[in-house]
């Protein structure tokens, strides 16, 4: 580095400053006379005391003057770097929101994704059913129509649903059919006219369960039932003409349980939807 280059943070002028020429002279007076138009005339001093206080001051009021300078940048820069930031934040802001709302298969979702395309919403609810008419916080209908869904649907271009498993398991299929088809025609007439094309809403084939019930109390009946689903949900798909997926879980996917995903198969859920929203995106 030039040990005579100028620093912008020196405060002395150009023409004294001893770095730079060995023979100018720099001293408390002319730091004093060059910051503040002023003078501290060793001739005016009336003693030793005055001269003293006098010298004091002209340092304190020195690291005032620079300390205030040094802060004017700082805030200066901090405006710029807020004024970014909200830059920033706007345009992640203004992001596609999509939501999807679950049963408990959803519950190793992130609540939040986030993708440069776009941004998904996860709610999960354990036990959640597209209709049950003995706990309506388990019911789909009731949900959307809760204080905190609406107004994410009224901002939401895209919905997905996994939702099923817990229909499946307690009804027949003609009356899942029936509450689905109800729920999906409820969305479009509540003022929800921007998610009507027909990959605004899809809905998700229901995984496999081997979890036996009092309605389906084997395996067999169960799956039957399971499978009569998704063929009958596909159909409805096309005729509401709303979105199908299948995520072509199998058996040997399923936790001990019988019910939920083993922990290493949680990635395929992510993976999917990503690849699934990024495919429509892309159209």
């Amino acid at each position: 580095m030039d040990s005579t280059s100028d620093f912008i943070s020196c405060m002395r002028p150009n023409s004294i400053r001893p770095y730079k020429n060995g023979q100018s002279m720099w001293s408390l007076k002319m730091a004093i006379r060059y910051t503040f138009n002023t003078t501290q005339d060793q001739h005016t001093r009336e003693s030793l005391i005055a001269h003293s206080i006098n010298d004091l001051c002209a340092l304190t009021m020195l690291y005032i003057f620079s300390f205030c300078k040094k802060f004017d940048f700082l805030e200066r820069n901090s405006m710029d770097t807020s004024t970014s930031t909200s830059i920033i934040h706007h345009e992640y802001t203004a992001l596609p929101l999509y939501l999807i709302l679950s049963d408990s298969h959803g519950n190793n979702l992130p609540s939040t994704i986030k993708t440069p395309h776009y941004q998904i919403t996860t709610r999960s609810i354990s036990g959640l059913q597209w209709m049950n008419t003995y706990n309506q916080t388990l019911c789909t209908q009731t949900v959307l129509n809760s204080p905190s869904i609406p107004s994410i649907l009224s901002s939401a271009t895209r919905v997905l649903f996994f939702i099923g498993t817990n229909s499946v398991r307690s009804m027949p299929v003609l009356r899942i059919i029936q509450q689905v088809e109800a729920i999906v025609n409820m969305i479009r007439l509540n003022h929800h006219h921007h998610i009507d094309h027909v990959d605004k809403i899809t809905i998700a084939a229901t995984f496999p369960c081997l979890k036996v019930s009092s309605r389906f109390p084997t395996i067999d009946l169960l799956l039957n039932n399971i499978n009569l689903y998704n063929q009958q949900l596909q159909i409805l798909s096309r005729r509401l003409e709303f979105s199908f997926i299948n995520f072509h879980i199998t058996p040997e996917h399923l936790h001990r349980d019988h019910l939920h995903l083993q922990h290493q198969y949680n990635n395929i859920l992510h993976t999917t939807i990503v690849q699934y929203f990024d495919a429509i995106k892309a159209k």
